[in-house]
């Protein structure tokens, strides 16, 4: 086969660097968003770095707000409206390899992101990176409905005119996560691939459907192996 004809990539921690200073930034205003008192937000934000190590799958705020379902929402909707302008233009950065890697797939393929959060602060990221240039389709979608705001934005991907004549397996999702980059994907026949970096780097996965086409730490190395591949993918 030659290389894939879409490749479809996730935003936080697979292009972006946001465990870098994005998410202990946006975490901390999050705490702050459910009341905590200051001498205890250090304390806070520890006890979500462990939740999220040993129970990756954990709604994080709701275990944070001991149960209380609006202080968890008051600061999940803190985290994701993070104002990334408060950030020195430093700490927003690209994760290794992402450009390169963006530039490499899209002399070969059609690109596509599709990433959760809040629509405003994402499409902020986007601006600032200013990569919508590289991108055949851009879909924001809910991160509270998970997989399934995920799913859909696969489908509407595999619909469109430029994806008519592709077959499933000329597909692959890129991401951090194996539960809402991986499963959605593979449950279309499509292959993914997953960056074990950051936060949700201990997400390992639990059945069939989450297990990666390839697996590695950084999009450096996954474009290492395409590169070094590409020539037997050629027909």
């Amino acid at each position: 086969m030659s290389f894939f004809r879409h490749v479809i990539f996730d935003l936080d921690d697979t292009l972006l660097d946001t465990s870098g200073s994005l998410i202990p930034a946006a975490a901390r205003r999050a705490m702050e968003a459910m009341g905590a008192p200051a001498d205890k937000i250090n304390t806070l934000l520890s006890q979500r770095t462990e939740i999220l190590r040993t129970n990756p799958r954990a709604n994080v705020w709701l275990d944070l707000a001991k149960g209380d379902t609006e202080m968890a929402e008051r600061g999940r909707r803190a985290f994701l409206t993070f104002p990334i302008e408060k950030l020195p233009p430093e700490a927003l950065r690209f994760a290794p390899g992402a450009e390169e890697i963006l530039q490499w797939t899209r002399e070969r393929s059609k690109l596509h992101l599709v990433t959760s959060g809040d629509r405003s602060t994402q499409l902020a990221k986007i601006a600032f990176l200013k990569i919508e240039s590289y991108f055949e389709s851009i879909h924001v979608v809910e991160s509270a409905h998970g997989a399934r705001a995920k799913s859909e934005a696969f489908t509407q991907i595999g619909e469109l005119p430029a994806s008519s004549e592709a077959a499933a397996s000329e597909f692959v999702s890129v991401g951090n996560r194996v539960d809402t980059d991986l499963a959605p994907a593979k449950m279309l026949g499509w292959k993914t691939a997953w960056i074990r970096y950051g936060e949700h780097a201990s997400l390992t996965p639990q059945n069939s459907l989450e297990i990666p086409d390839f697996e590695v730490a950084s999009l450096s190395d996954l474009l290492s192996i395409w590169r070094q591949r590409e020539h037997s993918w050629k027909v």
